[in-house]
C-alpha cells in the first residue's frame, strides 16, 4: 500500500533523529519510496507522469524554501501549503502512523498532528513562559496524541505532575492528578485548549476551556 507514495524528506540531515532515520528505513522496507531532493529531475518527471503520489516529510513549514527561491514547477496554493504538482506536506508523525498501519492514512484522521506547524521551535508564547504540561484521563492512542500535540506546541511534557507545572490537560476530574493540580494552583484545562493553541499557533485563554 505504501508503494505508490514517494516521500521527499525536506530537512537538513543533522535535524533527523535516530528514530526518524529508523522510520525512513521502515517506510522504504514496506515499499514506500524515499528521496532527498524534491527538485530532482526524476522526481519532477515521475510527478508529472502520475507514476507516484509525492509527499514531503518535514518538521515544520519553515524548512520549505521561500517563494522567491522556488523553481518554476513549484507553486503555493491559497492555504500557504507548498505543493509540487500533486505533492503534499505531512509530518514525520504521519509517516510513523502510515508505517504502523501499513497503509496511507488520511489527513483528516489527525489534522493537527499530520500537518507541519509553522516553525519547529514551538508556539512563541508557550516557549517564553516555559510551559510544562502533564495530562490525565487519556489512554492509548489518545494519550499518545496529547503527547505529540504538546511537543508540537514547544512545551515540555512529563508523565507526572508537580507544583512547578504550568498546565494539566484533564480528561477525568476524578483523577488524583486533577485533585493535586487544584491544590497546587496548576492551571487545569480541557484537551480543546491544547488543540486551539496548536491550530491557531498562539497561547489560547485557559479560562475559555474549563474541564
Amino acid at each position: 500500500p505504501l508503494g505508490t507514495v514517494m516521500a521527499c524528506v525536506l530537512t537538513r540531515p543533522e535535524l533527523l533523529t535516530t528514530a526518524e532515520i529508523a522510520l525512513l528505513l521502515g517506510w522504504r522496507s514496506r515499499g514506500g519510496g524515499i528521496c532527498r531532493d524534491p527538485f530532482d529531475s526524476e522526481v519532477i518527471n515521475a510527478t508529472q507522469s502520475g507514476e507516484f503520489e509525492f509527499v514531503m516529510a518535514c518538521h515544520a513549514l519553515e524548512e520549505f524554501p521561500t517563494p522567491s527561491t522556488l523553481p518554476s514547477h513549484v507553486s503555493i496554493i491559497p492555504q500557504d501549503r507548498p505543493v509540487i504538482d500533486c505533492m503534499t506536506i505531512r509530518t514525520f508523525s504521519w509517516m510513523h502512523d502510515c508505517v504502523a498501519a501499513d497503509r496511507i492514512l488520511s489527513l483528516g484522521l489527525r489534522p493537527l498532528i499530520y500537518t507541519p506547524p509553522p516553525t519547529a521551535e514551538g508556539i512563541p508564547e508557550l516557549r517564553k513562559m516555559k510551559a510544562s504540561i502533564a495530562a490525565t484521563g487519556f489512554r492509548d492512542a489518545e494519550r499518545f496524541d496529547v503527547i505529540r500535540l504538546v511537543k508540537l506546541s514547544g512545551a515540555e511534557y512529563t508523565g507526572f505532575l508537580t507544583q512547578r507545572h504550568s498546565h494539566l490537560i484533564c480528561g477525568d476530574r476524578s483523577s488524583s492528578k486533577y485533585q493535586q493540580a487544584i491544590k497546587w494552583g496548576v492551571k487545569v484545562v480541557s484537551l480543546k485548549w491544547l488543540q486551539m493553541c496548536v491550530s491557531q499557533w498562539t497561547h489560547a485563554q485557559e479560562s475559555d476551556f474549563p474541564v
